[in-house]
């Protein structure tokens, strides 16, 4: 009973941590796309700068996964709130005094994402380490109405605090909040059994990071499938709400921008409902029945397509209908790739062995993520060049989706897991 409630405590703080990091990373992120804009008046150079942050959850979150299996993941999360508090606090000093350029703002933004994500990796790491299996679905849950509150908290945060008080105040304020949260992370409890170290670190994590994939392979493929389904995800579907929701409405639709704004915010909240939905009723999910949700969401994506119907949109004016059914369809779409992330995310933990879960959800989560940019790109140009039959693309996805459904069905009856791998999600 005692070292349950030390591990309640545990992770209570850890996710005060978490929320401080990615409240910050956020509020920062955006105060600096703010000021990038107010500086350069370029959306391109925006955009670019903004690109950059994907390129470290490509290449170094893997790392920061290989770093939370062998180092004391209690000490990397507060060296890396303290590092990233004392860059803050002195970039927001050397600010009151001299001008940066953008190419300093770039840098200063990528190290930033280095930093997020090395943290990243050692917090998911760290949840089945501290919780029990059984409990480990409604942890999970918590952790992503986390981070999504965060995320929605940072750009309201960022235009009012940006916008009465600048950009130095912001690195500032951030750098203090950082600290704080490294102050409230020493009295993390987590358990480390300490591995000796030979050789060059980074050769070390490649060759590590080498068998955790032969691993995979050999020994764990339904865990490969999972990869290979979460890039599908990302290239296909996901597209549909980053792009897709955007462009219909402003450009399609011609809602306003305080429209726009609420339903960004309904469509968020998704999100937040799906992660409820996991903690309260995640006794009846299971990795079993994963392809159900590809069902559902494949009827939603057929729902989205059919706010762009020619009856629905009004030739002038804002396409009140259309914007209706569009935001309705999107708040069931985010709900549903939520739960869909959370059930995957919970088998991973339990699948992977202790001394490897974090360098296992790094790679599927980096292998997963390098088909998102290519997904954006590739239906940016079908929603320019298919006219308004903007019905037939989603109704191909919504079809897709379901081939994936029967495909993640087969799988996952076939796939021998051995007898240590629970499939159930019990809370």
């Amino acid at each position: 009973m005692e070292k349950q409630n030390v591990n309640v405590k545990t992770f209570w703080i850890m996710v005060v941590g978490q929320f401080i990091s990615l409240f910050g990373n956020s509020l920062l992120r955006y105060s600096l796309s703010l000021y990038i804009l107010d500086i350069t008046g370029s959306a391109t150079i925006y955009s670019i700068l903004m690109a950059l942050t994907v390129v470290p959850q490509i290449f170094i979150a893997p790392y920061g996964g290989a770093l939370a299996d062998r180092a004391s993941k209690k000490l990397i999360m507060i060296a890396l709130d303290v590092i990233a508090g004392c860059m803050l606090l002195a970039y927001g000093f050397f600010m009151m005094h001299y001008d940066v350029s953008v190419i300093g703002v770039g840098i200063f933004i990528c190290v930033m994402a280095i930093i997020q994500n090395i943290y990243d990796p050692t917090v998911r790491a760290t949840v089945p380490i501290i919780v029990e299996p059984e409990n480990l679905a409604r942890a999970n849950s918590i952790t992503q109405v986390i981070s999504t509150v965060s995320l929605l908290l940072g750009p309201l945060a960022a235009g009012f605090v940006y916008g009465l008080y600048g950009i130095r105040f912001v690195l500032l304020l951030d750098g203090v909040s950082f600290l704080a949260a490294a102050l409230i992370e020493m009295f993390l409890v987590i358990p480390y059994q300490k591995r000796e170290w030979t050789g060059n670190p980074l050769v070390v994590f490649s060759k590590e990071l080498v068998e955790t994939f032969r691993y995979v392979n050999r020994e764990q493929k339904i865990l490969l499938y999972i990869a290979y389904i979460s890039a599908g995800l990302n290239f296909l579907i996901m597209p549909l709400y980053l792009i897709g929701i955007p462009f219909l409405e402003k450009e399609v639709f011609h809602v306003t921008n305080a429209m726009y704004g609420i339903s960004e915010a309904c469509i968020g909240a998704g999100v937040i409902i799906g992660a409820l939905i996991v903690g309260i009723w995640g006794k009846a999910l299971s990795i079993e029945k994963f392809h159900y949700l590809f069902v559902i969401l494949a009827v939603v994506i057929f729902g989205m397509g059919c706010s762009t119907l020619t009856f629905v949109i009004q030739k002038d004016g804002v396409s009140y209908l259309a914007y209706f059914m569009l935001t309705i369809t999107g708040f069931f779409f985010t709900a549903f790739s939520t739960i869909s992330s959370i059930v995957a995310i919970t088998f991973i933990q339990k699948a992977s062995p202790k001394t490897q879960i974090g360098k296992i959800m790094s790679l599927i989560n980096a292998f997963s993520t390098m088909f998102l940019p290519f997904g954006q790109v590739l239906l940016g140009w079908l929603y320019e060049v298919i006219g308004n039959n903007y019905i037939y693309l989603y109704v191909g996805v919504a079809l897709i989706t379901l081939v994936e459904s029967r495909i993640i069905r087969k799988i996952i009856k076939e796939a021998k897991v051995n007898s240590n791998t629970s499939f159930e999600m019990s809370l």
